[in-house]
């Protein structure tokens, strides 16, 4: 039913929060099926190496007050594919941080 899946998603964004935020990423308060990521730096670098992954995120250049290129757009997904993308993202942030 419709309010089991919202209880569903709801978990799934709060995982997915943590783990943004245990990566120092600051994510806006979100009630949607997705959640908006502010990484505090350009992401232009981070969304090709995500892409080169298999991930894709959507930038937020055409959302009005968010549009510096830096926050990504994060869609909440099943467990599995949550974890891929925070285990994702640490690898490329450590990555970037020791270039």
């Amino acid at each position: 039913d419709v309010q089991a899946y919202c209880d569903v998603n709801a978990r799934r964004r709060e995982h997915l929060r943590r783990g943004l935020e245990e990566l120092g990423i600051y994510v806006y308060p979100s009630e949607a099926a997705f959640v908006l990521a502010d990484f505090g730096k350009p992401v232009d670098g981070l969304i090709e190496k995500l892409k080169e992954k298999g991930i894709l995120v959507r930038q937020c250049m055409n959302f009005e007050g968010v549009n510096d290129g830096c926050h990504l757009r994060l869609a909440v997904k099943d467990e599995a594919s949550n974890q891929i993308l925070i285990d994702t993202l640490r690898e490329v942030l450590l990555c970037a941080e020791k270039a």
